[in-house]
């Protein structure tokens, strides 16, 4: 489905749970941030006829991991309102010539949204990985 994801390495996460919730924070901000940014982003970038696709797209944050975008098991209620039609709307559609359905060309907006943020995220992530280190090096 069109969603856009992104979680910490599963050793690193190990870490984490072994450190202090004040350590971990800057991490845990920087995905919520991160998170925040390519959900504002792709809410922009949707095309917009009734609102419904720019209203479902969601958003979950834990501490470790965020996702962005359209999933029936975790946005349920997007779902059914629009999401199932965002990977029409992302990945466009061959049509039907058959039953006079013409071809609807790609309109992505979720994966150019993350592409969008990307070198931010990474460097966000990074310095704050980084910060954490540094402080669990001071125990």
């Amino acid at each position: 489905m069109a969603r856009s994801r992104t979680e910490l390495d599963p050793r690193f996460r190990r870490l984490m749970t072994r450190l202090p919730d004040s350590m971990t924070d800057p991490i845990s901000r920087a995905i919520a941030e991160s998170a925040e940014a390519v959900w504002a982003d792709a809410v922009t970038r949707v095309p917009v006829d009734t609102g419904e696709l720019q209203r479902a797209i969601g958003k979950r944050v834990t501490p470790t991991s965020a996702e962005v975008g359209f999933d029936p098991k975790k946005f349920r209620r997007e779902w059914k309102k629009a999401g199932w039609r965002a990977v029409f709307v992302e990945k466009g559609t061959k049509g039907s010539p058959e039953r006079n359905i013409p071809p609807q060309p790609a309109r992505p907006f979720l994966r150019p949204a993350f592409e969008a943020n990307r070198r931010w995220i990474m460097e966000r992530h990074r310095a704050a990985v980084a910060r954490t280190l540094r402080m669990a090096e001071s125990l």
